[in-house]
């Protein structure tokens, strides 16, 4: 990928999401407006967000009001919703453990209800499906190194690290394309750098930075 195609599609994904919260204000925000952390699928069609501890899923054609929402009470908080494929959200919350409570990465199917916990010992944030069918996510030890991690069906519980920031920078976002493609905010000082990731041919990934 040239730094002028990475430009572009960047340029093409930050236009997309403007618009889409300029919907989500305009068309939703009555209904939106004791959640928080709003998430629409992959196909366009359903929205879901945050209501406390309750995950709300709700038909949404892009115009016009939401259809009726569906109530998923969880057992703890996220902070943000994601979608994995067509009938999944996956997030992070504290779970207790063995090693105490520790933010840990879990999946929801939409249809049932049913919470699945996917990893262990992650003390991840900001999941983000990648273009695989993995996961990406941040490891975030509090006063150590934060780390960008994949995790995938069957693979260590933790997940692998595929990248690190440097020793004085903290990686303070995560985020994916549609297409599942990566962009993360480092933080170094009171700077902050945005990044995308391509895999490498060697399944490594690259940083590439981006322009302002």
């Amino acid at each position: 990928t040239t730094g002028g195609d990475v430009a572009a599609e960047w340029e093409a994904l930050r236009d997309e999401l403007a618009a889409e919260a300029r919907a989500l204000d305009d068309r939703v925000g009555a209904e939106l407006a004791r959640g928080r952390a709003p998430a629409r699928s992959p196909d366009g069609r359903r929205l879901a967000w945050l209501d406390g501890a309750t995950v709300r899923v709700a038909p949404w054609t892009g115009a016009g009001p939401l259809g009726d929402a569906r109530s998923l009470p969880l057992a703890g908080t996220p902070d943000r919703l994601a979608w994995w494929g067509a009938d999944r959200l996956v997030y992070a919350r504290l779970r207790g453990g063995p090693d105490g409570r520790l933010r840990e990465l879990h999946a929801l199917d939409v249809a049932s209800g049913r919470e699945t916990l996917l990893t262990r010992g992650a003390r991840g944030r900001d999941p983000a499906a990648t273009a695989d069918g993995c996961l990406a996510f941040v490891r975030d030890d509090g006063p150590g190194a934060s780390q960008l991690r994949r995790w995938c069906p069957g693979g260590p519980p933790a997940g692998t690290v595929v990248w690190r920031p440097p020793s004085d920078a903290r990686i303070v976002g995560l985020a994916a394309s549609p297409r599942g493609a990566l962009a993360l905010v480092v933080g170094e000082g009171g700077r902050r750098d945005l990044l995308r990731l391509d895999p490498a041919r060697s399944g490594a990934f690259v940083a590439v930075p981006l322009p302002a």
